[in-house]
């Protein structure tokens, strides 16, 4: 997604400056940069507009995004995942691949 945004001087133009180019390239990937976050921003207020009356219910919604935000980042690092693969490995040894739970 970043490639058409960076690319090496060469390819977009033989005759500028490199300079200038990569400082228009960088210009771009910081638009489109901002653009993702306003849309995030707004998606995010779009979400959580049923409990904007009940101040409650939106801490509770801003705790339970930030420990799935947290949970998620911890699951997704590979050392992670190949830590728990090796462990749920070790515990299902007669299982068969893909098996899950007992029925």
């Amino acid at each position: 997604m970043l490639g058409p945004l960076l690319q090496p001087p060469a390819a977009i133009s033989q005759n500028g400056n490199p300079e200038t180019i990569l400082k228009q390239q960088l210009d771009r990937l910081e638009q489109v940069a901002k653009a993702a976050e306003i849309d995030a921003s707004r998606l995010y207020g779009m979400e959580v507009v049923p409990f904007a009356n009940d101040p409650r219910a939106m801490e509770d919604v801003k705790g339970k995004v930030k420990e799935w935000l947290v949970q998620n980042t911890i699951r997704s690092d590979p050392e992670v995942r190949d830590a728990m693969g090796t462990v749920l490995r070790r515990r299902r040894t007669d299982a068969p691949a893909g098996a899950r739970g007992n029925r």
